[in-house]
């Protein structure tokens, strides 16, 4: 199945009145279920702060979903800055999980198996594009270019 970018643009319409409530549903989502994860994974997280921040980057990763350039470049610099919150590539699965459980209940019904297919296809493909960047070496890049 290939992406249906208006389909998950137009279905997250309906989930932005909700942005204030998406941080502390998804974070106690995660926290409820992945205890484990509250201290290894953004151990002095406050869902107050990082909940905006969370949910105006997924408002921009859907808007520039099919800018397929500006969307590597944005979850590149994305997973380049969570190493310093000792992210790893198991952190995902459990995120992707959580995600897909906020939208299913901000969504309720209207969240069919063709959404929740269309929503795991695109985290997929985010989180492959944010796992190359929590992954690549830019220390020896930034430190290089500091000494010329």
């Amino acid at each position: 199945m290939s992406l249906n970018l208006e389909l998950i643009q137009q279905t997250w319409e309906k989930v932005k009145p909700h942005g204030k409530e998406w941080g502390p549903r998804f974070y106690g989502n995660m926290w409820t279920k992945y205890p484990e994860v509250r201290t290894t994974f953004f151990p002095e997280s406050k869902p107050e702060i990082q909940g905006p921040r969370l949910f105006s980057s997924l408002n921009f990763m859907i808007k520039n979903a099919s800018d397929v350039e500006t969307l590597k470049q944005y979850c590149f610099n994305m997973g380049d800055r969570h190493k310093k919150y000792h992210c790893g590539r198991e952190h995902f699965k459990v995120v992707g999980e959580t995600f897909i459980t906020t939208l299913e209940q901000f969504l309720g019904d209207e969240f069919t198996p063709e959404l929740r297919e269309q929503f795991v296809l695109l985290y997929e493909v985010v989180a492959e594009m944010t796992i190359k960047g929590l992954e690549a070496d830019t220390s020896s890049s930034s430190s290089s270019s500091s000494s010329s």
